[in-house]
């Protein structure tokens, strides 16, 4: 039994993007407002649909759901292609894709390859139940995620010959290194970017890594740290009416902290997408530096990050979106309450609210009536030690971006095949540029080198 038709028939009623953004989201917004424009009628690229098991757990549940994905097949010439799979993430997923960025230009470069990109489970239209209500979400797990992509990289190998190599960063960059780890017999080689695979209950770290990075920026903007410290010190002095004033709230928010949250996503944006301090062209920093006033400056980035036109009013309230069915903020903040925390606390950061962990995990247990098992997921996955990853799976890392403390880095890399770029998160899966850093240029050679040879 086929669960997702009417799933499909509604995902395009329910909620299309979120308030509370996911950082894939955020990324796929950065890296394709970047890049070229895609070609929207290209020949090659299609959409197509994966019938996929919705319990891969249970052989007894037979029922499935449509999994969308895309195809290019422009470089594929012979029956011995080679396979690359973009990985999916906590958003809708895009056919770009498979038309722009470093998969694509490998792809290009080694030629014989056929492209694709699999949408994760549950976001976009790969959508299993008709909503988000909790006990519809008890199938939106990493370890189904991670099937999921075996299943459909097994499929491929019925009608590709070659190897198998997958791409992913962020959360994607986690699945891409465990699939490696519980698959090593599906998958030949894999690129891990910017992937946190650490599970953490309280990653204050995140916090403390903005801040530091904002040092970093301020060789070129000398008061980018000090305004926005001085933006974020006064929103938190701020009472509740004039934060409701300020904002321009739907509906009165009585959570002072729902509108920390939202500033903390203010800065925690552009820093996280930040190009390397040594190139320094930065929109924020430029900004908030010449700002009448830094506060109003950040108060407008986040409210317009919200979606808030000029005048419209913002939704502030991060309960109300985590109680509402149809709202996609409930399912990446199910996945951090169920299995990574990853909840950005902060204490005494100037640049970072003080954010607690009792409020995030007052949400979670509002919303879904649970709290994460970081302790679970850290031994199925072996957090920062993965086994069978060794040889297959290329790690990166950037400098300034506030994930690479729950990542694999440097410090593993005489275990693991490891780069770290002066740039931000997932920096070498862009589309290649003029204007790139020398060292994310040299990572990108690495990168070929490490796919050139896993794939001979």
């Amino acid at each position: 039994m086929n669960v997702s038709k009417l799933a499909l028939i509604l995902a395009v009623l329910l909620v299309a993007s979120s308030a509370l953004k996911t950082d894939y989201e955020r990324f796929q917004q950065n890296i394709f407002n970047d890049a070229e424009t895609a070609n929207d009628d290209n020949p090659n690229v299609n959409t197509l649909w994966f019938d996929q098991t919705l319990d891969h757990l249970d052989d007894q549940d037979q029922r499935t759901f449509k999994q969308r994905y895309y195809s290019n097949l422009e470089f594929c010439k012979t029956d011995e292609c080679t396979i690359f799979i973009q990985i999916g993430g906590e958003a809708p997923e895009s056919d770009r894709w498979v038309q722009q960025g470093y998969m694509y230009e490998l792809a290009r470069k080694l030629g014989d390859v056929a492209l694709y990109d699999l949408e994760h489970r549950y976001y976009g239209k790969s959508t299993p139940f008709e909503d988000y209500a909790t006990h519809n979400l008890h199938y939106l797990t990493s370890k189904q995620a991670v099937r999921d992509l075996a299943k459909f990289a097994q499929y491929l190998k019925t009608i590709h010959k070659g190897k198998i190599a997958a791409f992913g960063g962020s959360y994607p960059g986690n699945l891409a290194a465990w699939i490696v780890e519980k698959h090593p017999d599906v998958f030949d080689c894999t690129l891990s970017a910017s992937g946190p695979v650490e599970a953490k209950d309280n990653y204050f770290e995140y916090g403390e890594q903005i801040d530091e990075s904002l040092l970093l920026i301020d060789g070129y903007y000398p008061c980018c740290h000090e305004s926005t410290a001085l933006a974020m010190k006064e929103i938190q002095s701020m009472d509740i009416e004039t934060l409701n004033a300020k904002f321009n709230t739907c509906h009165p928010v009585q959570d002072k902290m729902s509108f920390w949250y939202a500033a903390s996503d203010g800065v925690a944006g552009p820093i996280q997408y930040a190009s390397s301090p040594k190139y320094p062209q930065f929109a924020y920093c430029d900004g908030i530096c010449n700002a009448e006033s830094a506060t109003d400056y950040m108060i407008e980035r986040v409210r317009a990050d919200l979606g808030a036109a000029e005048g419209e009013c913002a939704d502030v309230d991060v309960l109300t979106q985590l109680l509402d069915n149809e709202d996609t903020s409930r399912l990446w903040f199910y996945q951090k309450c169920n299995e990574f925390g990853y909840f950005k606390v902060g204490e005494g950061i100037p640049t970072w609210p003080n954010l607690d962990l009792p409020w995030f995990h007052t949400l979670c247990e509002q919303a879904y009536g649970k709290l994460p098992n970081i302790k679970d997921t850290n031994d199925y996955y072996k957090g920062l030690n993965p086994e069978n990853v060794s040889e297959k799976v290329f790690f990166t890392q950037g400098l300034l971006d506030p994930w690479r403390r729950l990542g694999i880095g440097p410090t593993h890399g005489q275990h693991y095949n490891v780069g770290q770029v002066d740039t931000a998160h997932c920096a070498p899966l862009y589309a290649s540029n003029e204007k790139d850093h020398q060292d994310l240029v040299l990572m990108r050679k690495t990168l070929d080198n490490f796919f050139e040879k896993c794939l001979a």
